[in-house]
């Protein structure tokens, strides 16, 4: 079974840029359909779904230039600091051309309101993804049934190394709690 589990883990990781990449764009479209909705449901008129779906597209392009843009996208473990860091990085470039698009364009695809709540409700989306990714990789990891648990402390930056070698060896015997 930890074979089998190995397996799918470094398949599935060959495209975790483009799977990060689909996620990311999910979520723009997710928080731009729904703040939209809930925007225009206030106000009692209707949703017109190619507007949005316009915007969408923008959110999209947007988001792939700005990881093209950011030197660390994807780069980093899931849902470390520099993961973080990165995923902000990128969130706040393509946040830009999405503002720039919406005021530009007449009519407006996303209410000016919508899209005060689209844009950082995104960025939640984004981290609460990558902590599901992540939650289920270590899940994973300790599901094996032939790792030996072994407890690492007292050793400051070393230990962090030591710890991060041993998570991230498909090979290793060791599973740090």
């Amino acid at each position: 079974m930890a074979d089998l589990t190995q397996s799918i883990t470094r398949r599935f990781l060959r495209f975790r840029n483009l799977s990060l990449l689909v996620l990311d764009i999910l979520a723009w479209s997710i928080t731009l359909v729904l703040a939209t909705a809930v925007r225009l449901e206030l106000v009692d008129t209707s949703l017109d779904i190619r507007r949005v779906g316009s915007m969408v597209l923008i959110a999209a392009a947007a988001h792939v230039f700005a990881a093209v843009l950011a030197p660390t996208y994807a780069l980093n473990r899931i849902g470390t600091g520099g993961d973080a860091e990165a995923t902000v990085t990128t969130w706040a470039i393509a946040s830009v051309p999405i503002i720039v698009a919406d005021v530009m364009l007449s009519p407006r695809p996303v209410p000016l309101s919508a899209l005060a709540l689209a844009i950082p409700a995104a960025l939640v989306i984004m981290f609460g993804m990558r902590f599901g990714w992540r939650r289920l990789s270590d899940r994973t990891a300790l599901r094996a049934t032939n790792l030996r648990r072994v407890l690492v402390f007292g050793a400051g930056d070393g230990g962090e190394q030591i710890i991060r070698a041993m998570k991230q060896d498909p090979d290793s015997v060791f599973q740090p709690v």
